[in-house]
Formats: C-alpha cells, sequence, structure tokens
C-alpha cells in the first residue's frame, strides 16, 4: 500500500510541476496580455491543488494535514475562476465584466471562509492509509454549487462565443479550450468533488491527473491556434541554453588546454591559475553577445521558418521611409509592408486633418473625429509609447467597440514631440493570430514612421506653399501685364496727345511770334523804347514757348521711335551767341551776368544744330532761374582735342546727392527745383542727354547742393 500512496505521490508532484511550468512559459511569453496571465493563475491553482493533496497525503500531522486540505480546495477553486476569466477575456471581455467582478468577489469570500472557518467546510481531519477528510454538508455542498456554477458558466461562454466568432482562429481558440477544460474539469470533479461528497475519500488522488488531459489540448490551442505565443519564449530558451552550452564547453576546453600545455609544462607557475580564470572569464563576457545573435539567427530559421525575417522586415521599412516623400504613396507603401509580412487583412492609417490614407485591404474612408478623441483619450490614460492598443487588452467599452466598428485588432499611435500625427491601424491576422514578434515588430517602427509622416508632411506643406506661391506670381504677373498694356495704352495716347497739342499750339504761337517781330521792326510803326521793352519780353516768352513745345515734340518722337537727328555742318559758335543774345534779357532781369569763355576759331561740325541749340538753351534757361540774384553763370564753348565741349556753371541751389542718379530721367525733377521753380516739366535735362547721345556724345555734369551746378556736353568733331 505504501509504495502505491508513493506513486501517487510522485504523480500528483509531476502534474503540479508541469502544469506551473507550462502556465510559467505562458505568461512570460505575453506577460501584458491578460489571458495569458489568468491562464498562469489557472496553473498555479491545478499545481496547488495537485501539490496540496499530495502533501495532505504524505504527512502524518493532523494539523498540517488540515493546512494542506485548506490550500488544495482553495487551489481548485482559484483554478475554476481563473479558467472562467480566461474565457471571458479570450470571448469578450467587456460583455460579461460584471460577471468577472462577482466571481472573484465570491473566490475572495470563499478563501476568507475556508481560513477564517475551515469547520464550516471540514468536520475531522482523519490521518490513515490513505488521509481522509469528514466534510461538512452544508459548507461542502456550498463549495460544490460555487465551482460548478463557474464550471458551467465558463463551458456556456465558450460553447455560445465559439459560435458567434467571426474570426476562424478565435473560433479555433474557443473550442480548443472548451476541449482542454470541459473534460478535465469533470474529471476532476469526478475524484475531488462528487465522490468525497458521498464518502469517498480515497480516490482523491486521482483528480489532479486532469491535467494530463489538460496541458495537451491546451498547448494545441495555443501552439496551432495562436492562443499565446510559445514559440518566442520556446526560441529565447533554446537560444539562451545553447548559447550556455557553447560557452561552457568553450571554458572547459580552453582550461583543460591551458591547465595541460602551460600550467603542467611549467611555463606559468600555479599560483598564476587565478588570472588565467579571470581572463577566461572575461574572453567569455566579449563572446557572450557575437554567440548568443548567432543562436537567436538559428533558432530563428528553425521556428519561424516561412515566415518574415526580422531584420529583413526592419530592413526593408527602413528603405520605404527614407525614399518616399510623397504623404500617400509613403503610407501606401508602409501598409502593404505591414499587411504582406503580418498577414493583417486590412491596414491604414488615419492623419490628422486629412484622413484615412494608406488603404490595404479596408473600404473604410472616414472615422468620425469622435472616435479619434476617445483613442487619443484612452491610450493616454493606459498606454505609453511605443506600446499598441490591442483590442483584446482594451478595458473601456466605447473604445472595444470602435476597434471592432473599424475591424482593428491594433492601434499605433504616431506621436511625435508630444504631438500626435495620426494612427497606424492593423486589422486581423489572416491565419493564427499575432504574436508578441509581430507586436514587437509594429511597436518597433513608432519613432522612425512618425519621424517620416513629419518630414512627408512638411515636404507636402511646402510642396502646396510652392503652388499656391506660384499661382498667386501667375496672377500678379497676369494683373501687372494688364497693367502694364494699360499704361503702355495710357502713354501711347499721352503721346499722342502731346505731339497733337505741341503742333496745334506751335502754329499760333509762331504768328505771335512772327507779329511780334514785326513790331519790334518797326514795320507796322514806331516804337519807343517802353514799349520796346515790353515786346522784347513777350517775343522772348514766346521764343520758351516755342522751345518748351519742341521739347514736347521730340520727348514724343523718342517714344514713337520717330526722333531722327538731321546733321549738317553748323557754326556752333554762332548759335550760342544768339542763345546769350536771346537770353541776356531774361539774365537782366534775375540780375543774372554772363561770364563767356568761347573759342571763336571753331570749325563747322555736322549736328542738329536746332536740337542742339534747344540743348545749350535749356541748360543756360536752368542756370539763370536757379542761380541767386547778383551771382554770374560762367558759359564756356572750347575745342578739347577731336571734340568740342560746352558747359554752363552757376552758383545755385545745386543737386542733392541722393536725387543725382535720376536726375536725366524723363518728368524727373530734384525736390529743390520743384520748390524753387514750381512750373518746370522735367523734360530739358532728358532730352538733352538722348540728343547728346545721338551724336555719339557724353553729358558733363558736377554738382554740391547748395553750391551749384555744372551742365554740358561733349561731341566729337
Amino acid at each position: 500500500m505504501l509504495d502505491q500512496v508513493g506513486l501517487e505521490i510522485i504523480g500528483l508532484v509531476v502534474c503540479g510541476i508541469v502544469a506551473l511550468v507550462f502556465g510559467g512559459i505562458v505568461v512570460l511569453s505575453q506577460p501584458r496580455l491578460a489571458a495569458a496571465r489568468y491562464f498562469f493563475l489557472a496553473t498555479i491553482g491545478i499545481s496547488g491543488w495537485s501539490l496540496g493533496i499530495s502533501a495532505f497525503l504524505s504527512h502524518t500531522d493532523g494539523e498540517s494535514a488540515l493546512s494542506f486540505v485548506q490550500g488544495y480546495y482553495i487551489s481548485a477553486a482559484l483554478i475554476a475562476v481563473s479558467m472562467l476569466s480566461v474565457a471571458i477575456t479570450v470571448a469578450d471581455g467587456l460583455r460579461y465584466r460584471y460577471t468577472l467582478y462577482v466571481a472573484w468577489l465570491l473566490f475572495l469570500a470563499l478563501i476568507t471562509a475556508i481560513v477564517a472557518w475551515p469547520e464550516l467546510m471540514f468536520n475531522e481531519v482523519m490521518i490513515g492509509i490513505p488521509n481522509t477528510v469528514d466534510l461538512n454538508g452544508i459548507g461542502y455542498l456550498a463549495y460544490s454549487v460555487y465551482f460548478l456554477a463557474l464550471f458551467l458558466l465558463t463551458v456556456l461562454i465558450l460553447v455560445g462565443r465559439s459560435k458567434l466568432a467571426k474570426r476562424i482562429a478565435a473560433r479555433n481558440q474557443l473550442k480548443w479550450i472548451l476541449y482542454a477544460y470541459g473534460p478535465a474539469g469533470l474529471f476532476g470533479a469526478l475524484f475531488n468533488l462528487l465522490l468525497p461528497a458521498w464518502g469517498n475519500y480515497e480516490l482523491i488522488w486521482a483528480g489532479p491527473l486532469s491535467v494530463m488531459i489538460f496541458v495537451p489540448f491546451a498547448y494545441f490551442a495555443i501552439a496551432r491556434h495562436g492562443l499565446f505565443d510559445l514559440r518566442g519564449a520556446a526560441v529565447r530558451t533554446v537560444a539562451y541554453a545553447m548559447t550556455l552550452t557553447v560557452l561552457v564547453f568553450i571554458y572547459y576546453v580552453l582550461g583543460y588546454v591551458i591547465s595541460e600545455l602551460v600550467v603542467r609544462s611549467g611555463l606559468i607557475g600555479a599560483t598564476a591559475s587565478s588570472p588565467v580564470n579571470v581572463a577566461l572569464a572575461l574572453a567569455l563576457a566579449f563572446m557572450f553577445q557575437p554567440i548568443k545573435h548567432f543562436f537567436d539567427q538559428l533558432t530563428n530559421r528553425a521556428f519561424y521558418r516561412g515566415e518574415y525575417d526580422q531584420e529583413t522586415f526592419a530592413r526593408q521599412f527602413g528603405r520605404i521611409i527614407s525614399y518616399g516623400t510623397d504623404l500617400r504613396l509613403l503610407l501606401k507603401e508602409v501598409s502593404s509592408h505591414i499587411a504582406t509580412n503580418l498577414k493583417a487583412d486590412r491596414v491604414f492609417f488615419y492623419i490628422t486633418d486629412r484622413g484615412v490614407l494608406g488603404s490595404v485591404g479596408a473600404r473604410k474612408t472616414r472615422i468620425p473625429a469622435d472616435d479619434i478623441a476617445a483613442l487619443a483619450d484612452y491610450y493616454q490614460q493606459h498606454h505609453v509609447l511605443p506600446e499598441v492598443m490591442i483590442v483584446d487588452s482594451v478595458s473601456s467599452k466605447q473604445v472595444f467597440r470602435i476597434l471592432q466598428s473599424h475591424q482593428s485588432y491594433m492601434v499605433l499611435p504616431l506621436i511625435l514631440h508630444s504631438q500626435t500625427l495620426g494612427y497606424l491601424f492593423i486589422g486581423e491576422h489572416r491565419g493564427r493570430g499575432y504574436s508578441p514578434r509581430d507586436i514587437k515588430a509594429v511597436e518597433s517602427m513608432a519613432n522612425e514612421l512618425a519621424i517620416a509622416v513629419q518630414n512627408s508632411i512638411s515636404v507636402e506643406e511646402v510642396r502646396d506653399l510652392n503652388e499656391t506661391l506660384q499661382v498667386r506670381i501667375d496672377e500678379a504677373t497676369k494683373e501687372l501685364r494688364q497693367s502694364n498694356r494699360q499704361l503702355q495704352r495710357l502713354d501711347e495716347a499721352k503721346d499722342e496727345f502731346i505731339s497733337m497739342a505741341s503742333h496745334q499750339l506751335r502754329t499760333p504761337l509762331t504768328s505771335i511770334k512772327g507779329y511780334l517781330d514785326m513790331v519790334l521792326q518797326g514795320d507796322l510803326g514806331k516804337v519807343n523804347e517802353t514799349q520796346r521793352t515790353v515786346l522784347s519780353e513777350a517775343f522772348l516768352s514766346s521764343e520758351r514757348m516755342v522751345s518748351l513745345i519742341n521739347d514736347f515734340l521730340n520727348v514724343s518722337r523718342l517714344q514713337t521711335g520717330k526722333f531722327i537727328v538731321e546733321r549738317r555742318d553748323s557754326d556752333i559758335v554762332e548759335a550760342l551767341d544768339e542763345l546769350i543774345q536771346m537770353l541776356g534779357v531774361v539774365a537782366k532781369q534775375h540780375d543774372i551776368t554772363f561770364k563767356q569763355k568761347i573759342d571763336r576759331d571753331l570749325p563747322a561740325v555736322a549736328v542738329d544744330i536746332d536740337k542742339l541749340r534747344q540743348v545749350m538753351l535749356n541748360m543756360i534757361d536752368n542756370a539763370i532761374f536757379y542761380s541767386p540774384p547778383g551771382s554770374s553763370v560762367a558759359i564756356s564753348l572750347q575745342k578739347e582735342g577731336r571734340k568740342i565741349a560746352f558747359s554752363v556753371t552757376d552758383s545755385g541751389i545745386g543737386v542733392p546727392q541722393s536725387e543725382q542718379a535720376g536726375l536725366f530721367g524723363k518728368f524727373f525733377r530734384a525736390s529743390n527745383a520743384r520748390k524753387k521753380r514750381p512750373d518746370g516739366t522735367g523734360v530739358g535735362l532728358f532730352l538733352a542727354k538722348r540728343v547728346i547721345l545721338a551724336h555719339d556724345g557724353e553729358i558733363i555734369f558736377d554738382s554740391k547742393e547748395g553750391k551749384g551746378s555744372t551742365f554740358g556736353f561733349r561731341i566729337p568733331v
């Protein structure tokens, strides 16, 4: 009999250890997944149940045995509430959350009752072969109702939700959890709940053996249908184990070689063995990472054969975001990359102020702003970057429904410098479901993807700004061209008016000038001195008016391209003498004296004498009007080499330095000149420069404000 009890205890211990290791692997593979944590609690309960019964059967002390009885009944209750939690979390955590709260509250109440008042369930613990327990009928009935109610509720949820689940993977997961827990739960309830109630406590050791039913089916649900990712934990375990094995092998090989070839040969003393060990330890420390990397690659190829390589995935992603600046094309390529490698049925982006972009496999083209605001609030409260928001782990009913409505399994916010640029939505897996490896791959993209999106948005904004500016420039250019054409028409109309008016004015002025000349010559009778003075002034004014009209006519001809220089041999000295004589009256009126320096031996030159006379007239006339009374005006006409130089120098108001550059422009007048002589036209100097340039000459100009000016020209002989 003792041998049989020993075998029973060994079997129970093995079952407890297997369950605990199995649950530990599951929770280590996905520690953030609620279902994984509940599953680990269930395996803790199974382990406590098995080990508690084994301890109870092996103890001979009644008080200690009671403690183990309390332990394995509490562990069995933990199994029931934990598996209900697994079922609810996998099926629809939000739909049954209040049921879950009630179940855990009842569990806490049950623990309290069993620990504080054990007599409510156990009348007496009897030590013997085997040990047994006399149960309290009422308390044990309440415990049985609690366990069976949770068990049946778990089974009903698994059956019902497996029929309603939209994803094939989800349906298979729920079915295989049912296959694992249903028979194992019935087996355990038979031997540890019903038979003890009927007074048969001798087969209590058989209940935990249901672990041998539970573990294979649960493993199949996990490994085959992707309930949890055991491969990740297996890959890491194998990689570390192989790394440590190789390091130990290297250590012993090197240690043996050093011991045999160095120490024993007497090359170094035995006292030097400690430094040698330190050196070996340092060498192994440096070798750890390369060897670990090698085995990581090896185990990845072995365990993830046919799936994407993480390094290749990251490299291709980096290439996409490095060369993409067009936002829509970038997001489309990223979505396609994720959908292809992660086997997602849909991938799309929501970009702030731009809406849904880069859709692959998704028909939805709009996400309400309220949904985005709810996702943002929930993420801020429950997550930190770069965590993804997974539908199975969402505790908000509103957010859960939002994700379901958009058929999204996970969401990754794109946040850069505390600014939310948008969200990456990834749909359901087309097969087994997403592994932690997949989730890690998505999370690793967060920062680089946000930077790429921000860069693309910036480029797009610059491009839009350039297009807007170009449109505005084109519109402004069009308006300027229209304005320019209108100004040209107005200028042409003005030139036409000036030409017409000048011709119309010159005819009567010529008649007036002729009649005045006849009167002055005495053709119409004797003229006294007073009359002659007045008539001479009138004649001079008419002469100046004719000169002004000629200026306007010449400006008009310049504008219309009809300005012609008619050269003929002319005596410039004679023309200048006539001007000095004519302007002498005006100079006398302004109390100005002329100082002449004229070379009388100048030869005749081929010039347009009428236009040149007009230039000299304007320059002398300006000098008279802008000079102060009592001053003099110096008039010079000399030969300089092969050129004739004419100049007029006054001591008048001068030209401000800042305005000298525009002095020879059409209609330009210096500010002090406008104050001194408001009736000026600003065409004299403009026309003078054009006439001199037409004679292949050059303008002479020098001026200092308040001290006077020199105007003149040089023309070739």
